[in-house]
């Protein structure tokens, strides 16, 4: 499965919030590799850290769950 969407969600809020990879893992307290893996790997990635994630980036949980569903809500909160 390809997390094209999510990943690009992902990167858009980095840009809007000027963190890194690592500090947005540091920030929702997941794995450090936990995007990169997402983006380098491939791996699905647990609702529970998207969850943590989209906090730490200051969206909604389900902009970013919809996203590696392959869903696409019709705007972020």
């Amino acid at each position: 499965m390809s997390y094209d969407l999510l990943l690009a969600r992902i990167k858009e809020r980095l840009d809007a919030t000027a963190m890194s990879e690592r500090k947005a893992c540091i920030t929702a307290d997941v794995g450090l590799n936990t995007i990169r893996h997402i983006r380098a790997r491939g791996h699905a990635p647990k609702p529970a850290n998207l969850q943590k994630l989209a906090v730490a980036l200051g969206v909604s949980p389900s902009y970013f769950l919809d996203a590696a569903a392959g869903d696409e809500p019709m705007q972020r909160d």
